[in-house]
C-alpha cells in the first residue's frame, strides 16, 4: 500500500491502527500517523459486489428465481466487483479525526 499524504509505501500488516464497520474502513499510515479512508468508489464497488453475492446466494436458496445464465453471471459479478476491489482499493485521506 501506498499512502496519500506521505507517499511512503507500507504493508497492510504494518498497520497498526484500524477502524471498520460495514460500509467504512479507516487505517492510519504508519508512517505519518494520517488516518485515510477508502475512496468512494472503492467501497461502492465493494458493497455493490457483496449486494450481487447476496442476490446469488437468494437464488441458490430458492428465495428468487433466476435462469441459469442470470445465477453464473451475477456470482461472475460479485466476484469481480468484490475480489478486485480489494487489492486494488483506493485510499484518500480524511479531513476530520478517526472514526468521525
Amino acid at each position: 500500500m501506498q499512502c496519500v499524504l506521505c507517499k511512503e509505501q507500507f504493508k497492510r500488516t504494518e498497520v497498526e491502527h484500524r477502524h471498520s464497520s460495514p460500509f467504512k474502513t479507516e487505517i492510519e499510515c504508519p508512517r505519518c500517523k494520517k488516518w485515510l479512508k477508502k475512496s468512494p468508489k472503492t467501497a461502492a464497488c465493494q458493497t455493490y459486489g457483496v449486494l450481487v453475492w447476496l442476490l446469488w446466494l437468494a437464488a441458490g436458496l430458492n428465495v428468487i428465481q433466476l435462469s441459469q445464465t442470470q445465477f453464473l453471471l451475477s456470482l461472475f459479478v460479485a466476484i469481480t466487483l468484490f475480489c478486485f476491489s480489494v487489492p486494488l482499493a483506493k485510499w484518500q485521506a480524511k479531513t476530520e479525526g478517526p472514526h468521525n
